[in-house]
């Protein structure tokens, strides 16, 4: 799809995937979400960290910083759904988001490829198929 500005320019669409399309609402309430439910029982991120990248989303470059903030709101966006079955951001539009970036992550050898890694491993555990995933958790 095409965009016009007022100008009469023509413009892109923004990406599918792109932050632009998550309100800002929603985007806290995904992050709270992570925060809640995921960050104390899988201490990946550190929240202030995540925090950051989060307020700073419309200008983002890292790639790292990309993923984990899409895997923050797909994994906080999948609680939502799960529990109160209100929230309005698509988890595979944010997986998605993700996957974008995922051949740059697996060349890393860091950290953050593994934190980023993990992530996607937790979304897995916690997936989209009903009970727990593709992988099954005995607590």
């Amino acid at each position: 799809m095409i965009l016009a500005s007022s100008m009469g320019d023509v413009l892109d669409e923004p990406e599918r995937s792109s932050f632009q399309y998550i309100k800002s609402e929603e985007a806290d309430q995904c992050l709270e979400a992570y925060k809640k439910q995921y960050s104390a029982m899988w201490p990946i991120l550190h929240s202030p960290w995540i925090e950051t990248v989060h307020k700073n989303r419309y200008h983002l470059e890292d790639p790292f910083e990309k993923a984990a903030l899409y895997m923050v709101y797909d994994n906080g966006a999948l609680y939502l759904k799960r529990t109160s079955g209100v929230c309005d951001v698509d988890p595979e539009g944010c997986m998605e988001g993700a996957l974008q970036y995922v051949d740059t992550i697996v060349k890393d050898q860091s950290i953050e490829a593994v934190q980023i890694l993990m992530l996607f491993a937790v979304y897995s555990l916690r997936g989209l198929l009903g009970g727990s995933g593709t992988w099954q958790v005995s607590l």
